[in-house]
């Protein structure tokens, strides 16, 4: 099971950096960052990212969850892959996805969202992403360093966007694809419950060959998860 690959990979392809932060590898040019945040009711909870290998160095999909995990990111790929990270790609104007921006401006990289998020970026004090032109209307799809980035309207965020890794056939659906691992819809409150269900199976038409998908919260798995998101929004 795709759940189980991380545990069985060899040493280097799997290493925790100090404190509240996972790296996994997943596929030949893919790892998953995973950062947590304490919740309110006491829960410790996950959040996924990706790190991507493309011909001059990396990419980020998304930031960890804050600054502080964020820069320990950074040290981490630093001192373990030893490649630049040349760009950051972001999902959704969510902390667990833009709230690590301050380190990533201060590390020199640049990052980049649709206009849907910059507008909705919290703080004026906060950096704001560059735009990533193109995800304007509901299917846009465009290419970002060898990355597709699709658009499918309003999910579990107005803005949100997916990401699909062509070579490694991974998908990450964000925070728009629910993990069976967290019971439930989540946070809807940003987003759209009607539409959800269409806009994932707008991605399962458009990705069926997608052999690992990534949800933002909870362990990678199969197209499964695309499934299990679409079947908890069907009952609207």
């Amino acid at each position: 099971a795709h759940e189980d690959r991380a545990a069985t990979t060899a040493p280097d392809d799997e290493a925790s950096a100090a404190g509240p932060l996972r790296v996994a590898r997943i596929s030949e040019n893919v790892w998953v960052h995973t950062s947590f945040q304490t919740l309110s009711n006491g829960q410790t909870f996950p959040a996924n990212g990706l790190i991507v290998r493309h011909s001059d160095g990396l990419l980020l999909v998304d930031t960890a969850w804050g600054v502080a995990a964020t820069e320990e990111l950074l040290a981490w790929i630093q001192e373990h892959l030893d490649l630049p990270v040349t760009a950051a790609l972001i999902t959704h104007f969510h902390a667990d996805s833009l709230g690590g921006a301050a380190a990533l401006e201060a590390a020199g990289i640049p990052f980049f969202s649709s206009l849907r998020t910059i507008d909705l970026a919290p703080g004026a004090s906060l950096p704001k992403p560059e735009l990533l032109d193109g995800l304007a209307n509901e299917g846009s799809v465009i290419e970002f360093r060898g990355l597709e980035v699709v658009y499918p309207g309003a999910a579990h965020s107005s803005d949100n966007v997916i990401v699909w890794v062509p070579g490694d056939k991974v998908l990450f659906g964000s925070c728009a694809v629910r993990s069976p691992t967290f019971p439930g819809r989540g946070n809807t409150a940003d987003g759209s419950v009607s539409h959800w269900p269409l806009a994932m199976r707008s991605i399962s038409a458009r990705y069926p060959d997608a052999t690992i998908v990534v949800p933002g919260h909870g362990p990678p798995g199969t197209i499964d998860l695309l499934d299990h998101t679409i079947a908890l929004f069907d009952t609207e």
